[in-house]
């Protein structure tokens, strides 16, 4: 097993660096520098602002470094604010589109939710049921 040496990563959060590589959005509406298609095969990444790489450069995240070790096509998944409502809501939609080699997750407590009432959290896959 080969892993991933991320001592140089301890200053890519420095604000005062400039990103070069400011990879837009995808077909889909994820960051990347590719288009992403169905029956793709390749390693899934999920999760928020820090898997998306809000920041730096997006061959600088930990997803795309983790992916160089890896084979199959780097697939970015993540959503800068999101939550594992999300999270799961992109996978369930996309589990089928792609061929996943691997799944991937960067996640924190269940308790970020991205909608809410006086009453209750609504996550943002159920917005539009409630």
């Amino acid at each position: 097993m080969t892993l991933v040496n991320f001592t140089y990563l301890e200053n890519l959060h420095d604000r005062r660096r400039k990103v070069t590589n400011k990879a837009g959005l995808n077909n889909l509406g994820f960051r990347s520098n590719e288009n992403y298609y169905k029956n793709d095969t390749g390693n899934l990444f999920l999760g928020c602002s820090i898997t998306e790489g809000v920041g730096v450069d997006l061959n600088e995240t930990w997803s795309s470094i983790l992916n160089t070790s890896l084979e199959g096509k780097f697939i970015s998944l993540a959503k800068g604010g999101s939550g594992s409502d999300t999270w799961f809501s992109y996978l369930l939609m996309f589990i089928d589109y792609f061929n996943p080699l691997k799944v991937f997750l960067l996640g924190y407590p269940y308790s970020r939710f991205e909608y809410f009432d006086s009453e209750k959290f609504i996550p943002a896959f159920m917005a539009n049921k409630t």
